[in-house]
C-alpha cells in the first residue's frame, strides 16, 4: 500500500473512530460534566505514561527494524524475543511500582483515595496492554497495513461499546474503569488476527535477550519517553493547576478542547505511525527518500489545512 492507499484505508477507519469518540465525549459531558471529563484526562495522561514505560519505549524501534529486516527469518526472531523480554520485564515492574504506590497515585491525580482500586485494576490490566501494542508493532513492522487497521477498527467499536455500557451503568466510576481495561478486550481481536499471519510462530515470542539487539532497539527508547512522557506529564500539571487556581469545571473544559485538538490531529499522526515508519525504515537509496517525503508534504499538510480550516469555520457548533 502506497500513502494514499495507506492515508483513505486509515481515514475510513478513523472516521469511525472520531464519530465513536464524540459520541463517547458527549454521553461523558452529559453524565459526568466537566469535572468527570477532567478526571478521565488526569487518568488517561497516566495511562498513556505508564503504558511507554511498560513497552520499555521500544515500539518504534521494532517497527523500524522488523521493517528493514522482515525477509530475514533469524533477525526477526532475535527483534521480537528480545522485545518481549524487554514488554514482560518492564510491565511486570511498572505493575509493581503502581500496585506499591496506588494510594498515592489516587489522591495527587484523581484527588481522592477511594479510587486507589482503579491503579489496582490497571496494574494488573497493564501487561496485556503492554502485549497488545507489542503485537501491533510487529504487525506494523510486517507492513500488514490492512490487517492493523481493521484490528484498530474493531478495538475502537468493543472501546465504545464497554465504556457506553459502564459509563451508563456506573456513571465515574465507570467511565474509569472502562479506561483501565478496555484493551484487555481488545487483546483477544489483536491475537486472533496475529494468528493468522505467516510470520507468527510461538518460538520466535519465548523471551530470550540479546545485548546488541536491545541496543538497537533502546536507542529509540529516549526520544519515546521524552515525546510521550513529557507531553502528557505537562498536561497533568496543567489541569492540576487549573483545578486550584480556577475550578474542576475549568479543568474539564480545558480538557474538552485538548481532545478535540487530539481526535483531528490522530488522523496525521495515525496515518505517519503506520505508513511512514516502516515505509522511510526499508529505503536505502536517498533520492528516493527524499521523493518519498516529499510526497507525503503534498498529502499531509493540505489535509491538515482542511481540517484546521474546518474547525474554524465550525466553531459555533462545535
Amino acid at each position: 500500500m502506497n500513502l494514499i492507499q495507506t492515508s483513505i484505508t486509515s481515514a475510513f477507519s478513523y472516521l469511525i473512530k472520531i464519530v465513536l469518540l464524540f459520541v463517547t465525549n458527549k454521553i461523558i459531558a452529559v453524565y459526568l460534566g466537566p469535572p468527570g471529563i477532567a478526571l478521565i484526562g488526569q487518568l488517561q495522561n497516566f495511562i498513556n505514561i505508564s503504558l511507554t514505560f511498560a513497552n520499555g519505549g521500544i515500539g518504534s524501534g521494532l517497527t523500524k527494524y522488523l521493517s528493514e529486516f522482515r525477509d530475514n527469518e533469524e533477525k526477526t526472531k532475535k527483534f521480537i524475543s528480545t522485545s518481549t523480554f524487554i514488554t514482560l520485564f518492564c510491565s511486570v515492574f511498572v505493575a509493581f511500582f503502581i500496585i506499591i504506590f496506588n494510594k498515592f497515585l489516587a489522591v495527587n491525580l484523581l484527588k481522592d483515595e477511594d479510587f486507589s482500586y482503579l491503579f489496582i485494576i490497571f496494574s494488573f490490566s497493564l501487561i496485556i496492554f503492554a502485549i497488545n501494542n507489542l503485537l501491533l508493532n510487529i504487525l506494523n513492522g510486517m507492513k500488514e497495513i490492512k490487517k492493523l487497521i481493521t484490528i484498530n477498527t474493531y478495538a475502537n467499536l468493543i472501546s465504545f461499546l464497554f465504556s457506553l455500557f459502564l459509563i451508563t451503568t456506573y456513571k465515574l466510576h465507570g467511565a474509569l474503569i472502562s479506561l483501565v481495561t478496555s484493551q484487555s478486550a481488545v487483546f483477544i481481536i489483536t491475537l486472533f488476527f496475529v494468528l493468522k499471519s505467516k510470520w507468527f510462530k510461538l518460538k520466535n515470542f519465548i523471551p530470550n535477550y540479546n545485548n546488541e539487539t536491545a541496543s538497537k532497539l533502546f536507542g529509540f527508547s529516549l526520544m519515546t519517553f521524552t515525546s510521550i512522557f513529557f507531553i502528557n506529564f505537562s498536561q497533568i500539571i496543567i489541569r492540576n493547576f487549573i483545578v486550584y487556581n480556577q475550578s474542576v469545571e475549568s479543568a474539564g473544559y480545558w480538557q474538552s478542547i485538548v481532545k478535540l485538538s487530539d481526535i483531528y490531529l490522530g488522523f496525521i499522526t495515525m496515518t505517519l505511525s503506520i505508513y511512514y515508519l516502516p515505509r522511510l525504515s526499508e529505503i536505502k537509496d536517498k533520492s528516493i527518500l527524499k521523493k518519498e517525503i516529499f510526497s507525503g508534504y503534498k498529502i499531509i499538510l493540505p489535509a491538515l489545512f482542511i481540517m484546521n480550516i474546518s474547525i474554524y469555520f465550525l466553531r459555533f457548533f462545535i
